[in-house]
């Protein structure tokens, strides 16, 4: 009576075929990674920025974003209590978030959202630009109407 199940050479068969897929797959996912925290950065981002001028909206004032030069692997939020679109001194920040590991912004940058949900009037558009390691960019574009892009 033959007997069920599988032989030793059976399973070392499925083993070193795995063994390869596995040497292939994984270095394609470490190389992607430096992209995907990039893509989830820009996104982290976006969102905030919209989130920021829901703020402004409904809590009728106005909020912004800002990153300063020195620190640019992290953003803060911050009331614009005197609505110029600029994070000064006197303004509270009010939460600061970090970015992925690998990212960072380009540039130190900030805004704000009136109450309106749009930009202060001498602002114009601004681009929000990420990087990663592998020297990728990304942008946000916020238009003057508070709209926020990617």
């Amino acid at each position: 009576m033959k007997e069920k199940g599988f032989t030793l050479i059976e399973l070392m068969v499925v083993i070193i075929v795995m063994g390869i897929m596995m040497a292939i797959a994984i270095p394609n996912l470490t190389r992607n990674l430096p992209y995907r925290n990039l893509i989830n950065g820009r996104d982290q981002v976006r969102i905030d920025l919209s989130a920021v001028r829901q703020r402004a909206i409904t809590q009728d004032s106005a909020y912004g974003l800002y990153s300063p030069a020195g620190s640019l692997n992290q953003y803060s939020l911050f009331l614009d209590r005197n609505k110029d679109g600029t994070f000064t001194g006197g303004e509270p920040a009010l939460k600061t978030m970090k970015l992925p590991n690998g990212i960072t912004f380009t540039q130190g940058w900030n805004l704000s959202f009136l109450s309106s949900g749009q930009l202060p009037g001498g602002m114009g558009a601004v681009t929000v630009t990420l990087t990663n390691t592998k020297g990728m960019r990304d942008s946000i574009l916020v238009m003057l109407s508070g709209a926020v892009f990617h």
